[in-house]
């Protein structure tokens, strides 16, 4: 199929119109395209709010036979996500959760849906595409019941047949593709008993394998069912899963796909969703369109964005929480309008060492732990977070289910303090390692070079960086400070020298999840980008014994997995394989002009979830949203 090249100058030209009236601003847009196989020529306006002035501009373009009319819908129908992340889309084009390059964050979560979802805040689980799920007193298999009116887009019913192939085609790709490796060291069959009702036979006991790979929650490991009638005979690493003319992506959500390039996402109502006849959803959902537009990294711009309404929702640092509140009363916080504004989220923050590193020495444990107590976390929390966070001890989140675990290891946790800041220790580990200080107070090896840590930062993370930097530099580390634009695919791939801060995408309720991202099976594959993988590289088998005990064991049984985290600790806090720092804060500004209902603590209803609206529980704020006034 020909790419509608046609269509994308015509809709484009449209959106921008729209968003020029939206914002009430005349202005020229001039609209530029370059084409790279020559077709035909065609003429292309120039448009200004409020009067048109025709200029001719010869563009080469691809002609399309048939043409996509994008709907006219007014902005208080619309849900207007502000995408923090770049000024673009690179993968405007990929609906293919299991592509190689896919990122949900960026939108295409919208247009999936879970077997079920689950909220940290309520401890719940909303049952959608499966009604319920049983496992066998071994758990060693696991039963789920599909709900008989699920639907694809296509009029095609959703049944056990495409719960059957997405399982089983990840079983045979084992590492080829994002789930793959962790979904077939698990499975050993899956079959359907009829058209609504799975039978899945596990290699081990698996209690968490539901809540694993089928609830919708956070950043997690979760992933959707796929039409089987659409990708039997598709490459799922290459697969784009993209035609709008064909009405790709096939899904059973609330919206699909409308409009899509390297600035905008449009996703559309759909009026024939299998829930409304379900009764899942009271009435129809009061919004037409939810959009996310590339709105960028830059903060002023992000603030004067959400000043004027012109987003509804977006990520932002506390100082932006702070000018918000001081310049308009139609922004609010998960919190309200009060310090800390937002929730801790899952993702623990950590420098991530690559251990395999050749020019930086972080696969030394005493050159980590001598950087970890080089680094003074409070001070950080202070200047980048304006006091609105915490230091984090282990990798995973200060929820209530976790923070049990941590306090039945403090005895350890004195021994090996993970957020001590401590330079004289890390100077005395450094001696110890061979390494001394030169004339201008910088660490040198027995050679006379100099102790460089690569580091390796993302746009959003600066804030933080620039303290953490220039705390290492002050106790004598020399850092070499990178900003690669490739920067996530390197460290998801484990290609990378140094460190690099992120978070863990691990635990919710126990620590197996965290633990697992330290595993050996974990360790990333050449070019298989998974959120779940261990960049670090850091490898222990005594540790993997302990992991892979702890994945067959019940997390119920407390007594057992408490004895199991303290094994592993003993092993992995004196190996600090990576540098503990503080907790994510997630600070996401909602306005109120147009839409109200948002899941905060003063709000109507309550703190339902997560309103993040780059992650997975996003679905259940677009049900719940309602108009403002």
């Amino acid at each position: 199929m020909k790419k509608d090249k046609r269509l994308y100058s015509v809709i484009a030209l449209l959106a921008i119109v729209g968003m020029l009236l939206t914002a009430c601003q005349p202005q020229v847009v001039e609209v530029e395209v370059i084409k790279e196989v020559p077709v035909e020529s065609v003429v292309v306006k120039e448009v200004e709010v409020e009067k048109i002035v025709e200029v001719e501009k010869i563009v080469e373009v691809e002609v399309q036979e048939s043409a996509y009319e994008l709907a006219d819908v007014p902005r208080d129908k619309t849900v207007v996500v502000g995408w923090w992340g770049s000024g673009v889309y690179d993968d405007w084009t990929l609906y293919n959760p299991f592509g190689l390059g896919f990122n949900y964050q960026t939108g295409p979560h919208v247009v999936w849906e879970g077997l079920a979802y689950w909220s940290a805040f309520t401890d719940e689980t909303t049952f959608w595409q499966a009604e319920g799920f049983s496992y066998n007193d071994d758990f060693t298999e696991l039963t789920i019941n599909l709900r008989p009116e699920v639907k694809w887009s296509d009029g095609t019913p959703f049944t056990s047949a495409d719960v059957v192939y997405t399982i089983q085609t990840l079983v045979d790709l084992d590492g080829a593709v994002r789930f793959s490796d962790e979904v077939a060291q698990f499975t050993k069959s899956v079959e359907a008993v009829d058209d609504h009702t799975v039978l899945i036979k596990m290699t081990m006991p698996a209690p968490r394998y539901f809540f694993r790979f089928f609830v919708w929650k956070w950043d997690s490991g979760a992933f959707p069912i796929v039409p089987k009638h659409i990708y039997k005979d598709k490459d799922w690493s290459a697969f784009q899963n993209f035609d709008i003319e064909r009405g790709w992506p096939v899904t059973t959500a609330a919206f699909g796909v409308s409009y899509s390039d390297a600035n905008q996402k449009l996703f559309d109502a759909r009026d024939e969703w299998w829930a409304y006849d379900a009764g899942l959803v009271d009435g129809t959902l009061p919004m037409d369109r939810v959009a996310y537009p590339a709105s960028g990294s830059d903060k002023s711009s992000q603030i004067q964005m959400l000043v004027d309404a012109d987003i509804d929702v977006t990520e932002v640092n506390v100082p932006a929480a702070i000018e918000l509140i001081e310049r308009t009363e139609n922004v609010t916080f998960h919190y309200g309008r009060k310090s800390p504004y937002g929730y801790s989220d899952w993702w623990a923050q950590a420098l991530h060492p690559n251990h395999a590193s050749t020019i930086s020495p972080v696969g030394n444990k005493d050159v980590r732990w001598a950087m970890s107590y080089y680094i003074n976390r409070e001070q950080i929390i202070d200047i980048a977070m304006q006091g609105a966070s915490a230091p984090s001890r282990m990798p995973f989140p200060p929820y209530a289910g976790l923070l049990k675990y941590i306090d039945s290891i403090d005895d350890l946790l004195e021994v090996h303090n993970t957020i001590e800041n401590n330079p004289a220790k890390g100077d005395a580990l450094l001696e110890g390692a061979g390494y001394t200080k030169d004339g201008d107070g910088n660490w040198v090896d027995e050679g006379g070079e100099a102790l460089t840590i690569i580091f390796n930062n993302w746009d959003y993370w600066t804030p933080w960086a620039d303290v953490v930097v220039e705390q290492l530099r002050q106790n004598g580390i020399t850092v070499d400070y990178q900003t690669p634009p490739d920067v996530w695919d390197r460290f998801s791939a484990g290609d990378y020298d140094g460190v690099f801060p992120a978070g863990h995408a691990g635990s919710l309720k126990d620590p197996y999840e965290a633990m697992a991202l330290y595993s050996c099976a974990r360790v990333s594959a050449d070019g298989v980008k998974s959120w779940s993988a261990n960049a670090t590289g850091w490898c222990n088998d005594d540790f993997d014994d302990i992991v892979l005990e702890m994945a067959q064991t019940n997390p119920a049984d407390e007594e057992k997995m408490f004895a199991l985290f303290r094994d592993a600790m003993e092993i992995w806090l004196p190996e600090l394989p990576s540098i503990q720092l503080f907790d994510w804060m997630h600070n996401m500004a909602m306005g109120t002009t147009y839409w109200d209902c948002w899941p905060t603590s003063e709000g109507s209803k309550g703190q339902y979830v997560n309103e993040a609206p780059q992650l997975l529980g996003f679905d259940l704020v677009l049900w719940n949203l309602c108009p403002a006034g």
